[in-house]
């Protein structure tokens, strides 16, 4: 008995998480055939850091933002103006969308945020998810290849397109988080995404782990011109106030009560 009221409780739990994480619009935008970016922070900020440059790189523009009251309570304030901590840069040429966090969220909440984004790319006709992956270095043994940076798909298409990049696919392994059920989900719902996994240092900023994570990214879309020769050269300035930020958030941030433990 008791074990069936702690599934319930943990069924309802998840689904009111998913009814409170909201994408607030301020611009509509066409994204058919388009690609989306998990760009949530993994290990070695990795993604952070990927998405970071993206955006800038491509003058993506802010077309959403994402809340909810499990998010801390934080403005992050450039050039002056407050910004939510979890937004969506997007542009039409090329038709990309990346979604950003300033704050890695609670562990609970993988699963909506990672359902959260294959619905919205859903509804916006987008083609694949490309998920940034840290994988910190001293755990090479719990994957089966030596490579620094490998890939996974969760579909047919989605693996033939790694092949195709000349990208070695995880034959084993394990891949957790908003990445992970991000490729539960597609292969679901049959739905491409693609997770680039590389290696990376855990508890630096790894700006070199995402210059081969963004290679990676460009040999899967090549019809997005992207120059990643300035990402070495930023990379002190990026992971510095990376560094900066995620101290600022961690003062504010709270964990999430377990209710169905």
């Amino acid at each position: 008995m008791f074990i069936c009221i702690c599934l319930i409780a943990r069924l309802l739990w998840y689904v009111v998480v998913g009814l409170e994480i909201e994408i607030r619009r301020y611009k509509d935008i066409n994204l058919r055939d388009g690609v989306v970016v998990d760009g949530f922070p993994s290990v070695g900020l990795v993604s952070s850091i990927s998405a970071s440059y993206l955006i800038a790189a491509l003058q993506l523009d802010q077309i959403a933002v994402l809340d909810s009251p499990h998010f801390p309570p934080i403005s992050l304030i450039f050039e002056g103006k407050p910004k939510f901590p979890a937004r969506i840069h997007a542009s039409e040429k090329p038709k990309l969308a990346v979604f950003s966090a300033e704050f890695t969220p609670n562990p609970a909440l993988d699963r909506a945020l990672a359902k959260k984004i294959l619905s919205w790319s859903k509804d916006h006709y987008c083609r694949l998810i490309v998920t940034i992956v840290g994988r910190p270095v001293e755990e090479d043994a719990f994957t089966s290849s030596s490579h620094d940076v490998i890939a996974v798909g969760s579909t047919e298409r989605a693996r033939r397109l790694i092949e195709g990049a000349g990208l070695e696919q995880m034959r084993l392994g394990m891949v957790t988080g908003i990445p992970g059920t991000l490729l539960n989900e597609g292969r679901w719902e049959n739905f491409d995404v693609v997770a680039i996994v590389v290696k990376a240092r855990e508890h630096i900023a790894d700006a070199t782990a995402a210059v081969k994570a963004l290679t990676a990214f460009c040999k899967l879309v090549p019809d997005i011109q992207l120059d990643i020769t300035p990402l070495a050269q930023e990379a002190e300035k990026i992971e510095a106030r990376l560094r900066v930020m995620r101290k600022e958030v961690a003062t504010v941030q709270q964990p999430i009560t377990e209710i169905y433990r």
